[in-house]
């Protein structure tokens, strides 16, 4: 028997031929000796969506486990299965200050927690001007922990870094900014150490980040972080809080109803055909177990984090663990994700009781502004109106506009000038779907037998 955690931090891939069963945490292992094909589907819906569902990978044969899946393997027959899934549990709680008080000690014994597993290594925080890392930077400096490095980087105008020195500042701990604009200016994509990045961190599951890949690197060269050093990004705060749940989204009537939504707000990274959309929707569908005939939004967190985050966001922390060190992800305590898959739907709807929480903490702290952007709920509410639109008036998809990449705090669009030249004439509705396609090109390059 194997399994992996709740996150999928080590991830296990496994393939079964002739009766023997062949496990590793590396893709590679199973094509060092054997003739490598891509797997078309598990290609198309990488492409859609960012990552592979399911347990394929993109290497043909070549399967993986998602997060809290286990595997048996006897007389030559494998059987998978989920020994958790997420579920409410039961609080004597019955008001929002209740629930909030419940947080804030729950919050408290994650800081605790955290303290410990740290001991006395030094830390390395990527501190943005959201709420999320600002939480953890909170709860080292409430458990005394001075060996602290806050770390940004991106444009040096942006309002991001500026929050974040700001929290800094306020925190006492020292705070540097690794400016991104000579990386704009270089063909990274040629470079040896970035290609193997990009392989490693990928794994044949998720494009590979780029938004840190610069910092690290800066870190690790320039500043020589010691090999010691625990990484602590905030991942992912604003899922558990929900920022994937919309007002329509309390219950669905069908897998196929809560499949939609999650390709809605997953999904449309470039434009594919009708045949490959529809293909997508089937493996979701297929995905989704009906409990008791009523499907609620906590199918809908169960996708969320055995798909989306156990793939893609914890491959995108794997940046550190390429550049030689370690990093925790505290905002994923088993404690947290529990309590919220109790807290009432409506509550999470916008993230509205996790950041109204958090913003009366960091008041109580002095590390709320007056420039806050986090508690404006107005992008949200906009995005939901549009999304109703589009379900109303199915005409309105197919005026997204392509080939638009919005400008971010880190050079966004910049940065990804050379994939696309690499990439040629290519489609594409937003960055992410330049990153997809591009690592499954250079990824059918790579294992090209």
């Amino acid at each position: 028997m194997v399994a992996v955690d709740r996150l999928r931090n080590s991830p296990l891939f496994y393939q079964l031929k002739n009766g023997i069963l062949k496990i590793s945490d590396d893709y590679k292992f199973f094509i060092a000796e054997s003739k490598a094909n891509i797997d078309e589907e598990a290609k198309n819906t990488m492409l859609q969506l960012g990552y592979v569902a399911g347990n394929k990978t993109l290497t043909k044969d070549v399967f993986q486990l998602l997060g809290s899946q286990y595997l048996i393997f006897e007389n030559q027959q494998i059987k998978i299965n989920f020994y958790y899934k997420i579920h409410p549990c039961k609080y004597n709680v019955s008001d929002r200050q209740e629930w909030k008080k419940l947080f804030r000690e729950k919050l408290s014994v994650v800081g605790e927690r955290l303290s410990q597993m740290i001991g006395d290594n030094p830390v390395a925080l990527p501190l943005s001007g959201g709420f999320d890392s600002r939480i953890i930077g909170l709860l080292l400096k409430l458990n005394h922990k001075k060996n602290v490095l806050c770390f940004s980087y991106g444009d040096p105008n942006n309002i991001e870094a500026k929050i974040s020195k700001q929290v800094a500042d306020t925190l006492n701990y020292p705070w540097v900014f690794i400016n991104y604009n000579p990386y704009t200016k270089t063909d990274y994509t040629h470079s040896k150490q970035f290609h193997d990045y990009i392989d490693f961190a990928g794994n044949a599951v998720s494009f590979p980040y780029i938004q840190e890949y610069f910092a690290a690197r800066y870190l690790k060269e320039e500043l020589k972080l010691p090999e010691n050093t625990i990484f602590i990004p905030g991942h992912s705060g604003d899922t558990l809080g929900g920022s994937h749940l919309f007002p329509d989204m309390s219950y669905f009537r069908s897998p196929e109803i809560l499949a939609k939504k999650i390709i809605r707000t997953n999904g449309n990274l470039i434009p594919v055909n009708t045949k490959d959309k529809q293909e997508l929707l089937r493996i979701i569908s297929q995905s989704i177990e009906p409990e008791d005939t009523m499907i609620t939004h906590l199918s809908h967190d169960h996708w969320n984090i055995t798909e989306r985050q156990s793939k893609q966001t914890v491959n995108s922390s794997k940046v550190w663990n390429y550049f030689g060190y370690k990093y925790l992800l505290p905002l994923w305590d088993n404690d947290l994700t529990d309590l919220f898959a109790s807290i009432p739907f409506e509550f999470r709807v916008y993230k509205n009781f996790y950041n109204e929480t958090l913003a009366e903490l960091f008041d109580e702290n002095g590390i709320l502004f007056e420039q806050e952007i986090s508690l404006n709920y107005s992008q949200k509410k906009k995005a939901y109106f549009k999304l109703r639109l589009k379900y109303l008036f199915p005409i309105l998809s197919k005026l997204k506009k392509k080939n638009k990449v919005p400008r971010s705090f880190f050079y966004f669009e910049d940065l990804l000038q050379p994939m696309l030249r690499e990439l040629e004439l290519f489609d594409y509705y937003s960055g992410n779907g330049i990153l997809s396609a591009w690592y499954i090109k250079n990824f059918r390059n790579n294992v090209r037998p």
